[in-house]
């Protein structure tokens, strides 16, 4: 989690806010990356920088 606000590009935000299953990806303090899929997504707010899911 950050609490650095979030931006994406316009063509993302039918993807952040429709029911597609998606992947959310960090980086690990060693530098790997662990990928979790999510689903359904639909929660984003641009203006405030915020994506939510469930799962």
């Amino acid at each position: 989690m950050t609490s650095a606000p979030l931006s994406w590009p316009d063509a993302a935000g039918p993807v952040i806010r429709g029911d597609l299953t998606v992947a959310i990806a960090y980086v690990t303090p060693a530098g790997g990356a662990v990928v979790t899929s999510v689903s359904p997504l639909g929660l984003g707010n641009r203006e405030a920088g915020r994506i939510g899911f469930t799962t």
